[in-house]
Protein backbone atom coordinates (compact mmCIF):
# COMPACT_ATOMS: atom_id res chain seq x y z
CA UNK A 1 0.00 0.00 0.00
CA UNK A 2 1.66 3.41 -1.01
CA UNK A 3 1.61 6.18 1.53
CA UNK A 4 -1.68 7.99 1.99
CA UNK A 5 -1.79 9.62 5.03
CA UNK A 6 0.92 10.34 7.77
CA UNK A 7 -0.68 12.28 10.91
CA UNK A 8 1.48 13.50 14.02
CA UNK A 9 -0.57 13.36 17.21
CA UNK A 10 1.26 16.03 19.77
CA UNK A 11 0.60 19.65 21.11
CA UNK A 12 2.04 21.99 18.62
CA UNK A 13 5.76 22.49 19.92
CA UNK A 14 9.28 22.89 18.53
CA UNK A 15 9.36 18.99 19.00
CA UNK A 16 6.48 18.59 16.26
CA UNK A 17 8.03 20.84 13.88
CA UNK A 18 11.44 18.90 13.73
CA UNK A 19 9.11 16.01 13.27
CA UNK A 20 7.16 17.31 10.39
CA UNK A 21 10.37 18.43 8.76
CA UNK A 22 12.17 14.81 9.32
CA UNK A 23 9.30 13.20 7.67
CA UNK A 24 9.21 15.97 4.52
CA UNK A 25 12.96 14.96 3.97
CA UNK A 26 12.39 11.30 4.43
CA UNK A 27 9.52 11.82 1.52
CA UNK A 28 11.17 13.85 -0.58
CA UNK A 29 14.60 11.29 -0.55
CA UNK A 30 12.30 8.62 -1.69
CA UNK A 31 10.48 10.81 -4.33
CA UNK A 32 13.99 11.07 -5.60
CA UNK A 33 14.96 7.29 -5.25
CA UNK A 34 12.60 6.28 -7.10
CA UNK A 35 11.99 9.18 -9.18
CA UNK A 36 7.84 9.14 -7.96
CA UNK A 37 5.93 11.82 -6.82
CA UNK A 38 4.17 11.10 -3.44
CA UNK A 39 1.19 12.44 -3.22
CA UNK A 40 0.32 11.82 0.31
CA UNK A 41 -2.27 13.56 3.47
CA UNK A 42 -0.43 15.22 6.12
CA UNK A 43 -2.52 16.01 9.38
CA UNK A 44 -0.79 17.24 12.81
CA UNK A 45 -3.68 16.41 15.39
CA UNK A 46 -3.02 18.66 18.75
CA UNK A 47 -6.79 16.75 20.15
CA UNK A 48 -4.82 14.39 22.71
CA UNK A 49 -8.19 12.41 23.11
CA UNK A 50 -7.36 10.97 20.01
CA UNK A 51 -4.02 9.20 21.45
CA UNK A 52 -6.98 6.77 23.44
CA UNK A 53 -7.24 5.68 19.72
CA UNK A 54 -4.01 4.56 20.19
CA UNK A 55 -3.91 3.39 23.55
CA UNK A 56 -1.15 5.46 24.52
CA UNK A 57 -0.96 8.33 27.10
CA UNK A 58 0.31 12.05 26.66
CA UNK A 59 4.42 10.98 28.00
CA UNK A 60 4.41 8.60 24.65
CA UNK A 61 3.75 11.45 22.18
CA UNK A 62 4.85 12.82 19.66
CA UNK A 63 2.92 9.49 17.32
CA UNK A 64 3.26 8.98 14.05
CA UNK A 65 -0.09 7.19 12.58
CA UNK A 66 0.70 6.37 8.77
CA UNK A 67 -1.95 4.92 6.47
CA UNK A 68 -4.26 5.01 10.05
CA UNK A 69 -1.88 2.74 12.06
CA UNK A 70 0.51 4.00 14.47
CA UNK A 71 4.12 3.04 13.56
CA UNK A 72 6.33 5.60 15.92
CA UNK A 73 5.80 6.97 19.20
CA UNK A 74 8.24 8.96 21.95
CA UNK A 75 11.44 10.06 20.34
CA UNK A 76 11.84 9.03 16.77
CA UNK A 77 15.02 7.96 15.03
CA UNK A 78 15.04 9.97 11.55
CA UNK A 79 16.57 6.87 10.05
CA UNK A 80 14.19 4.05 11.23
CA UNK A 81 11.28 6.65 10.26
CA UNK A 82 13.10 6.84 6.17
CA UNK A 83 13.18 3.02 6.10
CA UNK A 84 9.41 2.70 7.38
CA UNK A 85 8.65 5.19 5.02
CA UNK A 86 10.31 3.29 2.10
CA UNK A 87 8.94 0.20 2.88
CA UNK A 88 5.63 1.24 3.28
CA UNK A 89 6.00 2.62 -0.48
CA UNK A 90 7.66 0.39 -1.70
CA UNK A 91 4.04 -2.14 -0.76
Amino acid sequence: MPIKTIEIICMSCPKCEQLKAKIKEAVEAIEVKNRAKITYEFKLTTDLRRISNYSLNPSQLPAVIINGNLEFCGQIDASALRTKLGSIHIN
